[in-house]
């Protein structure tokens, strides 16, 4: 008799506190994550980079170098969100119509106030990011980033890896 009445009691218990229970908070991910966006490192780089024409070329490889100087030890994720700050300004009518006036107007990018953008030599993954951002960006509203914390303009946007990144 006992049993008959301690299972209908405990059935109650479950359910008022499961009904009472606080609920969990939805776990919050960022729409920027290493896990989501990584691929495998790129075997045919040298095969699609041949097959640009020679004055893109020199953009590609200048922009490249830029994001490896910038970030070449940041996961791909940063390398191509590096990519896209470039790519997003040449398509901005308030910046320079090409990747190398972008890279190069004066004060904008400190890899080339202190040459190190000159000094590299880009890595498999560099290419693979800038030549997958050209085919289609992963944000294209980011205008800038830094390390250390957000520019001092533009709106903040997100952090990957060592770079805060912000909208014009």
């Amino acid at each position: 008799m006992g049993l008959l009445i301690a299972i209908p009691l405990a059935l109650y218990a479950l359910c008022v506190n499961h009904l009472w229970a606080e609920p969990e908070p939805p776990k919050l991910e960022s729409a920027f994550t290493v896990e989501k966006y990584s691929e495998p490192e790129p075997v045919e780089i040298v095969v699609e980079v041949m097959e640009q024409e020679e004055t893109e070329m020199d953009d590609l490889e200048y922009l490249a170098c830029c994001v490896e100087s910038e970030a070449g030890n940041q996961s791909l994720l940063g390398k191509r969100l590096v990519a896209d700050v470039v790519l997003n300004r040449v398509a901005s009518p308030d910046y320079p119509d090409s990747i190398r006036e972008v890279v190069d107007q004066s004060g904008q990018f400190a890899v080339v106030e202190n040459g190190a953008i000159n000094a590299v030599v880009p890595s498999n993954e560099s290419w693979y990011a800038v030549l997958k951002e050209q085919e289609g960006r992963i944000d294209e509203k980011i205008m800038f980033f830094q390390t250390g914390g957000y520019p001092g303009y533009g709106e903040p946007a997100f952090r990957v890896d060592d770079h805060y990144f912000s909208t014009m």
